[in-house]
């Protein structure tokens, strides 16, 4: 459990919490190991759990016609698919192991579950995941305005 909550403080996205609050939200995070190639989980799978990395390295993919093409890498620490923990939908990317990886997921059944136990942690851990939300839209603002006038002008 202690390795688990020491996973947990490695990443920004839990950098607020305390110890108790990480052993809380430790007790639902699952180890899961990804072997080099495979995929964590593919664009348009509903998104069903937060992922924090433990070790190793991802490829993060977006599908272009019949390619897909990497948009980013994660490594120790990142966290993705935070959105799952807010509502089911489908997931915008596919994400690769690049070697060998381990992580945690969280999934959104039992972080449902541990709601209705611990308010405070899990309200805490939707704020922090917000707010990161707010900061990924804030730093790509100039690429989101172009698309939203490209689709105003119908292109």
């Amino acid at each position: 459990m202690a390795e688990v909550a020491d996973a947990l403080k490695g990443s920004p996205l839990f950098a607020g919490f305390t110890d108790v609050g990480l052993k809380i939200l430790g007790a639902v995070a699952q180890p899961r190991h990804v072997d080099d190639g495979q995929p964590v989980y593919l664009e348009g799978e509903t998104g069903d759990a937060l992922f924090v990395v433990r070790s190793g390295e991802l490829s993060v993919c977006l599908r272009d016609g019949d390619a897909e093409v990497e948009i980013g890498r994660l490594d120790a620490g990142d966290t993705f698919g935070e959105l799952a923990l807010v509502a089911a939908g489908p997931r915008l990317t596919s994400v690769y192991a690049v070697g060998q990886v381990d992580l945690l997921a969280i999934p959104r059944r039992d972080f449902g579950k541990l709601q209705r136990k611990k308010p405070q942690a899990c309200l805490k851990l939707l704020l922090a995941i917000m707010a990161k939300v707010g900061r990924e839209l804030g730093e790509s603002q100039d690429a989101w305005r172009d698309v939203l006038l490209a689709a105003a002008r119908g292109g």
